[in-house]
């Protein structure tokens, strides 16, 4: 069966967790040797094999390159593509395979169609959408809970930082600013996300000297994840959080703001701060957070929320397993 995804950007080159979850769900369909995977994407470099998937790059403009649906069996299509993409798989009788991250109103009408079928990241995404009609499935992000666990370590003294991965606004970057200022005495760790990278601002957090800057990474165990003791994820817009679970498979505690898709996630039990809708000015507005920060100075404490994570980390792991074996029945 000839399966084509149908994208803006892809995991090859953007390490973003949108990418990487359209990705684990090409790799699982591919198990299947009968199913052939073809991404269509921006770019202009030559093909390449990647994981079992077929990556094309094109710069043609969208509409230029809606022939290449034509030709497969099976469209997946999602972000900022997706509407113009299943609408043309729809028109000529395509199945079509519509992944959503997130609620947009541009979505309401494929999301009513019973001929296409909807896959869900999480719940807190299907409950914003009520006019779902059809066949539909909610398979959480896919991480790696073996992978990220055998790099747990109790021995916090190799955890120098306190860490937050892309510091834009929407992510609560200001609220990990005024934390980093606030705390001169403590080393703070900022990750470049992998999109939106304008909006981010490194250059102010280079000019704290208690602030490490790296770039995006695809090396985010070893030079991110080993080296932090506390992940800070201050979102004000957040559906699932897949930095979230990745920290506490490896047992690293989180703090989380709690009016987002985070406390959906995570679940009533969870270390929760509250993060302004307006910039943050004075530290004085986060309190929450510093109160969560000296509350994990303590060893015992510490390592409680840590082996609790962890556990929590696994349980949602055999889960989504279960629900990405849901995939078998799609394709």
């Amino acid at each position: 069966m000839n399966i084509l995804a149908f994208l803006e950007l892809y995991f090859l080159k953007n390490k973003s967790g949108g990418e990487l979850y359209i990705h684990n769900i090409l790799k699982k369909i591919s198990e299947k040797k009968e199913n052939k995977i073809n991404v269509i994407c921006d770019g202009d470099d030559e093909p390449v094999k990647y994981d079992d998937v077929s990556i094309y790059e094109t710069n043609e403009e969208l509409n230029d390159r809606l022939p290449y649906i034509d030709k497969c069996d099976v469209l997946i299509s999602q972000l900022k593509y997706g509407t113009v993409a299943i609408n043309h798989g729809l028109k000529i009788g395509k199945k079509c395979i519509l992944i959503l991250h997130s609620y947009l109103k541009d979505y309401n009408e494929l999301v009513s169609n019973p001929k296409v079928i909807k896959i869900f990241n999480c719940n807190y995404v299907y409950k914003q959408y009520n006019n779902v009609k059809g066949q539909f499935y909610i398979i959480e992000p896919i991480i790696d809970y073996p992978k990220y666990n055998k790099l747990f370590d109790k021995n916090i003294d190799c955890r120098e930082y306190i860490t937050m991965i892309n510091p834009s606004f929407s992510k609560g970057g200001d609220v990990f600013y005024q934390l980093a200022k606030y705390y001169s005495k403590r080393k703070f760790l900022v990750c470049e996300g992998g999109y939106l990278k304008h909006t981010q601002n490194l250059k102010k957090f280079r000019e704290l000297p208690n602030v490490l800057v790296i770039k995006n990474t695809e090396r985010i165990i070893e030079e991110v994840y080993t080296r932090s003791r506390i992940v800070i994820m201050s979102s004000r817009l957040e559906t699932y959080g897949m930095v979230a679970v990745e920290a506490i498979s490896m047992g690293i505690p989180v703090i989380l703001n709690k009016d987002t898709g985070l406390y959906s996630n995570i679940g009533k039990i969870g270390l929760y701060g509250d993060t302004p809708k307006e910039e943050v000015k004075n530290i004085n507005q986060i309190k929450s957070y510093t109160k969560l920060i000296e509350l994990l100075d303590d060893l015992g404490t510490y390592i409680l929320w840590s082996d609790f994570y962890k556990n929590l980390a696994k349980e949602k792991y055999e889960k989504q397993l279960k629900q990405i074996n849901c995939l078998t029945k799609i394709i």
